[in-house]
């Protein structure tokens, strides 16, 4: 597949692989791709399972537009990444992590960690 010029070096190449399986075709559509990493808070209902939240750490603005697409990556180890998607206008849109495993044909989704609506 040919990157385009502005694709950040910090993305490591399992996230270039999913870039390339699931946003192929709409490369040019992302405003931006990051990293993130979670958060953990307690939580008053359930204290033995904290609450967690993406922080998102670093950000490359690909593409500027008013309906945003970006995509930040968490790579917990050798084949599973985490997908933090957030899409819509500001202020009204959704988001969502997602946790893909990369298996012999590509990645599989396992779970949907959070999702949300702005």
């Amino acid at each position: 597949m040919q990157w385009p010029d502005n694709i950040p070096e910090f993305l490591t190449e399992l996230m270039r692989r999913w870039l390339d399986q699931f946003q192929k075709e709409q490369l040019v559509e992302i405003t931006k791709l990051g990293l993130f990493h979670w958060e953990y808070r307690p939580n008053s209902r359930n204290p033995d399972k904290p609450r967690r939240r993406p922080k998102i750490d670093q950000i490359a603005l690909m593409n500027t537009a008013s309906f945003t697409k970006a995509y930040y990556f968490f790579q917990v180890d050798d084949i599973t990444l985490h997908v933090y998607e957030t899409s819509g206008f500001p202020k009204a849109g959704c988001s969502a992590v997602i946790e893909y495993v990369l298996e012999d044909h590509g990645f599989v989704q396992k779970g949907t960690l959070m999702k949300m609506i702005s």
